[in-house]
């Protein structure tokens, strides 16, 4: 595994914290921020960006990387309830270049 990856276990929930040693595997590297994208944005994603939350993370959503589930104006109802449980709520351009790891 590259230096400064983590691997979790594979996991049957909405949420990546939930029954897996994320947690431990971020706090034992020192991460204090996590930036969450992925599909199903109104389930997976929120629920592991409002788990971070609450475990004290600085957590940033990438608004342009997340799909919502539902029909019309899911998108913008996903992005209000972002708005309440992120930090920042970027853009995939803005994530990286703000991010000092990323590929230039």
């Amino acid at each position: 595994m590259p230096e400064g990856r983590v691997a979790v276990a594979p996991h049957k929930n909405l949420d990546a914290f939930a029954t897996t040693d994320l947690d431990i595997q971020l706090k034992r590297r020192g991460v204090q921020h996590v930036t969450v994208a992925g599909m199903i944005g109104t389930m997976c994603v929120e629920s592991t960006a409002r788990s971070a939350m609450e475990l004290g993370y600085e957590v940033t959503l990438v608004k342009d990387a997340t799909a919502p589930a539902g029909g019309p104006g899911a998108y913008e109802e996903m992005l209000r309830r972002y708005e309440l449980i992120a930090h920042h709520v970027l853009t995939t351009d803005e994530v990286l270049a703000t991010n000092p790891f990323s590929a230039r």
